[in-house]
């Protein structure tokens, strides 16, 4: 089986405590539940969401499927590495869908004083104050989800989302199926704006201060040897029977051996 990798042309993370927050240079990316004490927001403390975006190149995808795959025999697997991971409940599941609308990365960081606001965040897709994220009236087969005041956060499509659960003792890198996504995009069904990755709308907004999980992964931007990837394997080889009539061996098990073996083949042997 053939496999390649390919790792992302940009990611952020979008914190709805910091709603024009860019923080497209970070070398973490989060999917959190949390409180934020004081925040910007002004209606007190209140549980806040922290959703992250991560987009691959659609021309090395598509390149992939005219040049390399020539099956039908294929998967997709999005990965991602734990950078650290706390609070797990037994329930705590994550949802990946395909984003519908563009974004720009930005150049921000979480600690930037002021907050770098000239890409995606919570609020806007591109530079604050620009295009909005949709928040009403979707397009058929989108949609993204708020509670009380906190719109914004990301649109995906509603059709092939994939999810990942975890528990206290699972591993906690996120290494999902994503041949559906990855499929309607090669398809072009989908536009490519790559990944949002969130907690289920279950365990977001929860007004409980002993369900706050937070989950931290390595962004494109990491010094380490750990940057999100989508793996895409398939079959790469043919077999041919030839006269045999025996196409398929039903009989287990089996031993199959090479009749009058040398043990040894030399270089320009027959």
């Amino acid at each position: 089986m053939a496999v390649i990798q390919i790792f992302p042309s940009k990611d952020a993370t979008l914190y709805s405590a910091y709603p024009n927050l860019n923080t497209g240079l970070d070398e973490i990316v989060e999917a959190n539940t949390n409180f934020i004490t004081g925040s910007s927001r002004t209606d007190g403390d209140l549980p806040q969401a922290t959703r992250f975006l991560v987009q691959f190149s659609n021309t090395e995808i598509q390149n992939i499927f005219s040049t390399l795959v020539k099956t039908s025999s294929w998967d997709a697997n999005f990965k991602v590495f734990a950078a650290d991971v706390t609070g797990l409940s037994n329930t705590t599941t994550l949802a990946i869908n395909a984003v519908a609308e563009s974004w720009e990365m930005g150049t921000g960081r979480y600690y930037n004083e002021p907050a770098t606001t000239n890409g995606v965040s919570w609020l806007w897709r591109n530079y604050s104050g620009s295009t909005s994220w949709t928040t009403s009236s979707f397009t058929a087969g989108t949609t993204g989800s708020y509670t009380g005041s906190f719109y914004g956060g990301g649109v995906w499509y509603t059709a092939a989302q994939a999810s990942q659960s975890f528990d206290y003792y699972s591993p906690l890198d996120i290494d999902v199926n994503v041949k559906s996504i990855v499929n309607n995009w090669s398809s072009s069904a989908f536009n490519n704006n790559g990944f949002i990755v969130r907690q289920t709308q279950s365990q977001e907004f929860i007004n409980n201060f002993n369900q706050q999980v937070t989950l931290k992964y390595f962004s494109r931007d990491t010094n380490t040897i750990y940057p999100p990837a989508l793996q895409i394997s398939w079959d790469d080889f043919r077999f041919n029977t030839g006269s045999s009539t025996q196409t398929i061996l039903n009989t287990l098990p089996a031993t199959v051996n090479l009749a009058d073996n040398p043990g040894v083949f030399y270089s320009e042997s027959i």
